[in-house]
């Protein structure tokens, strides 16, 4: 208990020192040099070393995951487990690098320079990027759960296959964990959970919506949505004329507002109000007392909508420098 009080003093300490939407605006037309010293005294700066400049994005992304692998120590039993789902897209990131890497004859060098060391989960993925053949490399793969499904999509389609068929699945297995997590867990998890489920089912359809995919369809490449919203409800935001402006009533209150002065759907600014009602969230958590897990799980979306404003500006800036 007292590592768990310890862990949650840090996280106060880690949420001040933060940065806000505000302060990241303000790096908006900065040049690199400006951008790597504003992140001094900051979770990324010791990841952002010589030569920064040219690889900003990577070092970002160093800098979070070394950052919230500190978190896993004091954690045990289901706390860990959900710290580990939640931080599972990134593990199937670096499955569907594998997948492409087999698919497309990618040398495995290539491969290996977009893979993601998660300092929590040592893996031998130079192991993994020479096995010869997809379905070896499935067959090898650490983790049961998406082990299972990718050797079932394998040998339901085989070589008819596409990487996409796979990819659908490690995701679809990542968001079954955050689902299952979801229905378990208390009151103040499952606001996190339902935010980041919501924003990321709801960018999926209307993606597949773009490429021409039926709601019958974009439903079978999904999970079982049913405990987050019904089925009936998303065809209605999805395939009614205006139905998109039904998801007021999940950002509630001012964001609501905003969503419904919008003219079209704008997937841009459906984004950012879920991210906007993920950091409301927290910051109600730490006004009131409340679960240990509540706080931990929203540092980390906190950061990780942190680290995509930084991404973004880093971005900017190194093509302004091209």
């Amino acid at each position: 208990m007292a590592e768990y009080d310890f862990l949650l003093a840090r996280i106060h300490g880690k949420l001040s020192r933060m940065l806000t939407r505000a302060d990241v605006q303000t790096l908006e037309n900065a040049e690199m040099d400006a951008i790597i010293q504003r992140l001094q005294d900051t979770s990324y700066e010791d990841s952002l070393g010589e030569g920064a400049s040219k690889r900003m994005s990577d070092g970002l992304l160093r800098g979070f995951l070394t950052d919230v692998k500190d978190l896993f120590r004091p954690l045990q039993g289901d706390d860990r487990e959900l710290l580990s789902s939640a931080l599972s897209c990134y593990r199937v990131e670096n499955l569907k690098t594998l997948i492409r890497t087999q698919f497309h004859q990618f040398p495995p060098e290539r491969a290996k320079e977009r893979i993601l060391h998660l300092p929590w989960e040592p893996i031998d993925y130079d192991q993994l990027l020479a096995l010869p053949g997809l379905e070896e490399m499935l067959h090898q793969i650490p983790w049961p759960a998406y082990r299972i499904r990718l050797e079932a999509v394998h040998r339901q389609l085989g070589e008819t296959a596409s990487a996409l068929a796979y990819e659908a699945a490690a995701d679809n297995v990542y968001l079954e964990s955050l689902i299952w997590e979801y229905e378990r867990r208390e009151a103040d998890v499952r606001d996190l959970l339902r935010n980041r489920l919501l924003r990321r089912v709801l960018s999926w359809t209307f993606r597949l919506r773009e490429y021409g995919y039926s709601f019958p369809e974009t439903v079978n490449l999904l999970p079982d949505i049913r405990p987050l919203i019904s089925q009936h409800e998303l065809r209605g935001i999805v395939e009614d004329g205006d139905g998109w402006r039904r998801l007021a009533r999940v950002f509630g209150n001012d964001l609501a507002r905003e969503w419904q002065e919008a003219v079209t759907f704008d997937t841009e600014l459906a984004d950012s109000l879920f991210d906007r009602q993920l950091i409301q969230l927290v910051r109600r958590q730490l006004i009131v007392s409340r679960p240990r897990m509540a706080l931990i799980l929203g540092y980390v979306y906190m950061k990780e909508i942190e680290l995509g404003w930084l991404t973004g500006v880093a971005e900017r800036a190194r093509m302004a420098s091209v």
